[in-house]
């Protein structure tokens, strides 16, 4: 089971990696990858206990359609504001990372949007291997 989270971390800075290339004048991509290092480092498995709080199986439903008006019309408040997730993280910097992807959307390419929806269902796929679905 271990693996998974391994294969979940390595592909969210592989994630991050990529919108690093692609928008390298923005410093908050770097600034994201440094925060998943420094907690995958305290915990390996606390990036996919995080994504599990973010990923209902609505969302799980819109994604695997790659949903982009979904995407990108939600505003994410039922999660972002939820007490557990503010117990966990701030939920202030989760809402500016979900916008700032949200933001740059219509600035990727075709190709660049189809990576980040493959990215997307590989998490899915990762998430339900280890709750057994």
């Amino acid at each position: 089971m271990d693996k998974f989270y391994t294969i979940f971390n390595t592909k969210i800075v592989e994630l991050l990696n990529d919108l690093i290339r692609i928008f390298p004048e923005d410093n908050d991509f770097k600034m994201y990858k440094n925060a998943v290092n420094l907690v995958k480092l305290a915990n390996e498995k606390k990036l996919l206990e995080f994504y599990n709080m973010f990923v209902t199986d609505e969302y799980k439903d819109h994604i695997n359609n790659k949903n982009e008006k979904f995407f990108l019309n939600h505003d994410y408040n039922d999660i972002l504001n939820s007490n557990e997730l503010k117990q966990e993280l701030d939920g202030d910097i989760n809402n500016k990372i979900v916008n700032k992807l949200k933001g740059y959307w219509s600035l990727l390419s075709p190709e660049n949007r189809e990576i980040i929806w493959n990215y997307f269902g590989l998490f899915i796929k990762i998430s339900d291997k280890v709750k057994g679905v």
